[in-house]
């Protein structure tokens, strides 16, 4: 990328970027580049994999929604409306795609039809900076710009859990594969562990730098994290310690991070347009 790299994900053997630049790339697992997208007017806040389709759903910060195929043409769009878009994710069933808005909404979409589908408003009406499905599609998580997480039954489309999780901005929010436990990551230099069903607070991780971007391994037992002070930190959940530190890989904010399907390798993306590959200590 040309620019700041500020979103990634890994599905496959496939890794997917977007960029302040305003483009998504594809890449092998070997960061070999396969395809680029056409050129969004302003830069890309999240991209998205639709695992059985394959189709990559983009967010730019005009707050347009843009889908494209394995070759990375584009085959629809959403204009949501201005900041009613910021970063979006897809439900495990691949129907609805959501993003948080300005006014404190996360916004609901059907992916076939392009159509708004409805809203979820969260208590404090402030900024939502990040969303989350469980992997059994039954919860909506997402995270605000005031540190406030809030959780929805989307069976019944009702606020569940609301609670100030953090002090600062909350820029992340994560469920574990299995779906047990909700992950939140702040600008207070903290990772919050959550109890996805009760919302009771079970862990919290302190950093040396304001924690941008997470995810979370497919063991359940290990997470990721990109900071603002370069860092990439290999968590292990047992230990309860960083038992991997990254520290000269990038030389500006790491604004994302996403493990491989197994856990063994994760990759991250930086505002130095960076991406770096990682081979994880569990693999070894």
């Amino acid at each position: 990328h040309r620019d700041g790299i500020w979103c990634v994900t890994w599905h496959d053997n496939t890794i997917y970027t977007g960029s302040l630049d305003g483009t998504s790339k594809t890449w092998s697992d070997e960061l070999s580049p396969h395809a680029v997208s056409s050129q969004q007017k302003l830069g890309i806040t999240s991209v998205s994999i639709c695992k059985n389709s394959s189709t990559l759903v983009t967010c730019s910060q005009d707050s347009t929604i843009s889908f494209f195929n394995n070759e990375m043409n584009e085959n629809g769009r959403i204009d949501a409306g201005f900041l009613e878009a910021f970063k979006t994710t897809v439900s495990p069933n691949e129907e609805i795609v959501a993003a948080g808005s300005h006014s404190g909404a996360v916004n609901l979409w059907s992916m076939t039809s392009k159509s708004k589908t409805g809203s979820l408003q969260t208590k404090n009406n402030k900024f939502v900076l990040s969303t989350a499905f469980s992997p059994d599609g039954s919860q909506l998580s997402c995270t605000g710009i005031d540190g406030t997480l809030s959780i929805f039954d989307l069976g019944s489309s009702e606020l569940v859990y609301s609670t100030d999780a953090h002090a600062l901005p909350a820029r992340c929010v994560k469920y574990s594969h299995g779906g047990d436990l909700l992950f939140t990551a702040s600008d207070d230099r903290h990772v919050c562990v959550f109890d996805r069903r009760s919302g009771t607070p079970i862990n919290s991780f302190s950093h040396t730098g304001m924690v941008l971007s997470l995810d979370t391994a497919a063991d359940d037992r290990h997470f990721v994290v990109g900071c603002a002070n370069h860092l990439v930190g290999y968590w292990d959940l047992g230990m309860q310690r960083c038992v991997q530190s990254f520290d000269s890989q990038h030389n500006d904010q790491v604004w994302g991070v996403s493990f491989n399907a197994t856990g063994d390798r994760f990759v991250s993306v930086g505002d130095d347009a960076l991406v770096q590959l990682y081979e994880s200590t569990s693999s070894k």
